[in-house]
């Protein structure tokens, strides 16, 4: 039976399958940019590398318009100004992605860290489910 304080688990249980569904949606993108996209060539408009917790980015032009183009910082310290960059186009996302970022890897680190926190929630929802069963 249904019990007020399953609320917070169950929270926990839907927002660590909506981390796992972002993860694996945001790298089944990059893996079909790279293996269907489109290969550009634009000059880089502006730099912004950060070394905090959010994204490194360019600025590039395509289709007479602006559009930011995210990375790791070690790619980006690497690149000025009016560079010349290669850059992967997914018409059907209107995604780009800069082809030497290395970050692949987070991509999987993002899908195994939501399934690993789905495992734990999930571990922990059995285990309050069987002590409150038994005791």
């Amino acid at each position: 039976m249904f019990k007020r304080k399953n609320i917070p688990v169950m929270l926990l249980f839907l927002i660590s399958i909506f981390l796992f569904a972002l993860g694996y949606g945001k790298a089944y993108i990059r893996r079909d940019t790279f293996k269907n996209g489109i290969e550009l060539r634009s000059a880089v408009l502006d730099v912004d590398c950060s070394t905090g917790t959010s994204n490194s980015m360019i600025v590039i032009n395509h289709n007479n318009g602006n559009h930011i183009v995210n990375m790791s910082y070690r790619s980006c310290a690497t690149l000025k100004i009016e560079d010349t960059v290669n850059i992967k186009f997914s018409p059907k996302h209107e995604w780009y992605f800069y082809e030497f970022d290395g970050r692949d890897e987070s991509s999987a680190e993002d899908v195994i860290g939501s399934a690993l926190f789905f495992g734990a929630v999930l571990i922990y929802w059995i285990w309050i489910s069987f002590r409150t069963k038994g005791g």
